[in-house]
């Protein structure tokens, strides 16, 4: 229906919003770094088509920033679910520990994953970089805070995440 693109530096997504609505668009993809751009032209517009994009639009800055009335109903690809327990009590557990300072749960329970994996390769391998590699291809059975699989990695297959990892 329309293509709107704008440069890092635009601070109002106002213009671009509206050449979608006068579009007609019903579903936006938002892929620009400041995810609470789009919401607020929305807002101002009372525009509210379906919104789509990556894991930042679940930030708590966005949440903070515009509320919830305006992001619910947008998707995302999402490698954390915290209605699952062990989820929920990790993200319970980083809110405590960090307060505000806590944004993107999705992040830090990748992160949290990746480096616990990390330390399981180097724990068996060594500090040889290879070694490294092998061992965290062999990873297998992991017991993981978001999406990881229980097997990450492969020797074909560096990627950890697939579409069937992603909801």
């Amino acid at each position: 229906v329309a293509v709107e693109a704008v440069a890092p530096s635009v601070t109002d997504l106002t213009p671009q919003m509206l050449n979608l609505k006068n579009a007609g668009a019903e579903l936006a993809l938002n892929f620009n770094e400041q995810f609470e751009l789009m919401f607020r032209a929305m807002a101002k517009l009372s525009y509210k088509p379906v919104v789509a994009g990556n894991r930042g639009i679940s930030s708590r800055k966005v949440q903070e920033d515009v509320g919830n009335a305006l992001i619910e109903g947008s998707v995302m690809g999402q490698a954390l679910d915290l209605a699952q327990p062990k989820a929920k009590a990790f993200d319970e557990r980083m809110k405590k520990i960090y307060g505000d300072k806590y944004r993107w749960p999705v992040v830090a329970a990748l992160g949290y994953d990746g480096a616990r994996i990390s330390l399981m390769a180097i724990d068996k391998a060594g500090n040889d970089p290879k070694k490294i590699r092998d061992a965290l291809e062999q990873v297998d059975g992991y017991d993981a805070i978001s999406g990881t699989p229980p097997k990450p990695f492969g020797p074909k297959d560096h990627e950890c995440l697939d579409k069937k990892d992603v909801f």
